[in-house]
């Protein structure tokens, strides 16, 4: 007859008087009752577990045998089983354990920007973006971050559309690095739905480019001109040497490194922006003087146009009088350093020829093209 595996004994004790001792584990174990009757049934049950599921069922403890039934019952509408969900958590927790602190990304994504020479310009606005976003979220590793957080916090923003959409950009840069560094495995960014923008593009009459450049100060001229005639955007022309416009060429190149979108270009130069800008022409030096936004907001007041200036008014009266005047969009995206779908988008709003023709025909009065210059050789 085979031993039994429990055994049921006296104990010494006020109340509890009976022990069942079992060691099926390695170890000894026991478990006490008030009567013999309790502890005999308690060893019946016992026995009929090891008969139906041998030892390792046997000692399998009860709450964890109840935990395992209740998280089965809950994955089973999902159709996936405990083993399943015990593999989902441990490559998160895997996942988690090879990260590095969200402050540490962002302060490592920056630190590679900088060694890629960005513009300290796009690097500082950067920061400001992802150490806000660092804010809410201090304790996080970078993996723990999921979509609900970024969509939550973009939310709360309660931007414009087209603000809180410069967030979006920022933190999608900042996931795709991380992306390669292997500190999480994709980037959240991409399914937090982008706040829907209306494209309104508002430009200025040519009586009021006129008369801003014919009041503007002298320093400032190249700058407007350059915004109005040329399309360019101002961080470009912020950036932009004397040496990068070539006269005899009649072509402005604006490096990949000045560029929004990271590439080359060349932009033609129209018979009044040459004109405009041949008075103040240089061998070399930046175009933009010091204290440039201060001298800006001066000419735009002087003009009476400071509290009613659309948004990117220089470059989008550009594009809006190039497209009616010269009717090619191909052209005008590649001038531009756009897609021909933006140009599409942006330039919708019909503009009379006859305001295009004046428009390229604004030219500065013969006392200011007649000016002294330095002559050189053509850059």
């Amino acid at each position: 007859m085979p031993r039994p595996h429990y055994r049921v004994k006296k104990y010494k004790h006020p109340r509890l008087k009976w022990v069942v001792r079992s060691k099926l584990s390695g170890r000894w174990e026991r478990k006490f009752f008030e009567t013999k009757g309790d502890a005999d049934t308690y060893v019946q049950l016992k026995e009929n577990e090891l008969l139906n599921q041998g030892k390792e069922g046997a000692t399998f403890p009860t709450a964890l045998r109840v935990e395992a039934q209740l998280g089965n019952e809950r994955l089973r509408p999902f159709g996936k089983t405990l083993t399943n969900a015990v593999d989902h958590y441990v490559r998160y927790l895997e996942e988690v354990g090879g990260s590095v602190p969200l402050k540490d990304a962002v302060e490592k994504l920056i630190q590679d920007r900088k060694d890629a020479k960005c513009s300290d310009r796009y690097v500082y606005e950067m920061g400001l973006k992802l150490k806000k976003f660092c804010a809410s979220y201090p304790d996080k590793s970078i993996a723990e971050i999921t979509t609900e957080h970024i969509a939550s916090w973009l939310a709360g923003l309660r931007l414009k559309p087209t603000s809180t959409n410069t967030f979006h950009r920022d933190l999608s840069t900042l996931f795709e690095f991380a992306v390669t560094r292997n500190w999480c495995k994709a980037n959240p960014a991409i399914r937090a739905t982008k706040a829907k923008e209306v494209v309104t593009v508002g430009i200025l009459t040519v009586d009021e480019v006129e008369k801003l450049l014919k009041t503007a100060s002298k320093k400032m001229v190249p700058f407007i001109a350059l915004g109005a005639f040329a399309g360019l955007r101002r961080a470009e022309i912020e950036r932009m040497d004397w040496s990068q416009i070539n006269f005899r060429a009649r072509e402005i190149h604006v490096q990949k490194d000045q560029a929004k979108t990271g590439s080359h270009r060349i932009v033609a130069m129209k018979p009044n922006l040459i004109a405009w800008l041949t008075p103040y022409r240089k061998l070399r030096g930046p175009i933009c003087p010091e204290m440039h936004r201060v001298l800006f907001d001066q000419d735009r007041d002087r003009a009476g146009l400071l509290e009613k200036w659309p948004s990117n008014a220089l470059r989008h009266s550009y594009g809006s009088y190039h497209l009616s005047r010269f009717q090619n969009r191909p052209e005008l995206a590649e001038q531009m350093g756009n897609s021909v779908k933006v140009i599409n988008d942006h330039y919708r709003k019909p503009i009379p020829r006859k305001d295009a023709r004046r428009y390229w025909n604004i030219k500065p009065p013969p006392r200011h093209s007649s000016r002294t210059i330095v002559q050189f050789a053509a850059a």
